[in-house]
């Protein structure tokens, strides 16, 4: 099943292996793409997986969540996404760029003093307070993500990815807790899927027909008054009608921490920000999670399990996925069309090839979350668990 070759609308893809998007940190501060950046997915593209989907590239310059991330904001950055995507293609790989939109889920100093989002409802987690966005900024910023994805089409692209998932603003406009609108883009879930729906639309209008639409979507947010798996379902149900030419299905927000990566909280990596009492505080707050998140493979799949016969369109399943024969019994159960794997990758590129050749081996990640921390230090990705890093083997 792994090695079946599927179609994503008009993308026939040779293996049902996805690498998943990750922040990688590798591009410049103005969003350029970088030759660190391309060897990095040069070597991605030798691993084997059937499709590569980028990290997220910011739609709109206060939409950006780290320092290091892709732009897709402006004509400008085509000519960098385009190597990126030749690199890709020349080393036998096909790829898709993935856009979004932070929200109020960054820092002002990253969205250039202006944190947008549906409501005004602070970031438990970053104490980050949002200016509700005007009518008028909502149009501008559907307008973004289509002009965004227009600009990965003339980049030579294989697809394109929007990201509603993760507590991003896509995902704060689904969500009761940080949506509490009252016009048309809140209050019920009709109107608050209004945003996503209408960000798939203007993409679809602005790529045509023909080109391929992916969208990332939260199962559930694991949060009071969250987007939960009933209303999820419902929206995943309606966005083939939209555009969308497959759906990835995970789950979390950055509010929600590790839900999102399941695994150990590293302490040290984590504590050596701060000092005094911030430190304590914080060592004492990390104690109190411990074992919170512990990992168990493919962590949302019961959730997949209930949307999944709702959607017309091949799905993706992501988030824990490490043992080959848990990921061909999920594709012979028909619990996903995919399977995506996102930190196994980073430590072992060429796991895929690996899995293909019927190698049995379950992936060596060690769930340390190392990579997780220091893309949120600003730092790039790569496994940090590894004695030899990538980067000292001058590949990312």
């Amino acid at each position: 099943m792994l090695a079946d070759p599927i179609q994503i609308g008009s993308l026939k893809l040779n293996n049902r292996i996805v690498k998943a998007s990750m922040v990688e940190n590798m591009a410049t501060e103005q969003g350029e793409v970088t030759d660190r950046l391309i060897r990095f997915y040069q070597r991605q593209a030798k691993g084997g997986a059937g499709l590569l989907i980028t990290g997220g590239a910011y739609v709109q310059k206060n939409g950006r969540s780290v320092t290091y991330l892709i732009g897709a904001y402006d004509d400008s950055l085509v000519e960098g996404l385009g190597a990126l995507a030749n690199a890709v293609h020349e080393n036998g790989g096909k790829i898709a760029l993935q856009i979004y939109h932070c929200g109020r889920q960054t820092r002002p100093e990253l969205a250039e003093g202006d944190v947008v989002g549906p409501s005004a409802i602070p970031d438990q987690m970053t104490k980050v307070m949002p200016r509700p966005m005007t009518e008028d900024e909502i149009e501008e910023t559907i307008q973004a993500f289509g002009l965004a994805a227009r600009r990965v089409k003339e980049a030579g692209y294989d697809g394109v990815e929007v990201m509603a998932g993760h507590g991003y603003l896509i995902s704060q406009f689904l969500s009761r807790r940080t949506n509490q609108r009252t016009d048309q883009w809140g209050g019920s879930l009709e109107n608050r899927a209004r945003f996503l729906f209408s960000v798939i639309e203007r993409v679809r209008s602005e790529i045509g027909p023909d080109f391929p639409l992916l969208v990332k979507h939260n199962t559930e947010d694991r949060l009071k008054n969250g987007l939960t798996v009933e209303e999820s379902a419902w929206v995943a149900q309606r966005l083939p009608e939209y555009g969308a030419d497959t759906i990835k299905l995970s789950g979390g927000t950055a509010e929600s921490a590790l839900n999102i990566s399941r695994g150990e909280l590293p302490a040290e990596e984590i504590l050596e920000e701060f000092s005094g009492w911030q430190r304590f505080k914080n060592k004492m707050l990390i104690r109190a999670m411990k074992n919170k998140f512990k990992f168990s493979e493919a962590y949302f799949l019961e959730n997949v399990k209930q949307i999944k016969p709702q959607i017309s369109v091949p799905v993706t399943l992501v988030g824990g996925l490490r043992t080959p024969e848990v990921m061909e019994q999920i594709l012979k159960d028909g619990h996903a069309d995919l399977i995506a794997i996102g930190r196994p990758l980073v430590r072992d590129p060429y796991l895929p090839q690996k899995i293909l050749s019927g190698d049995p081996s379950p992936a060596s990640c060690l769930n340390c979350n190392r990579c997780a921390i220091r893309i949120a230090q600003q730092r790039p990705l790569r496994c940090y668990a590894s004695e030899k890093t990538n980067d000292e083997e001058g590949d990312s």
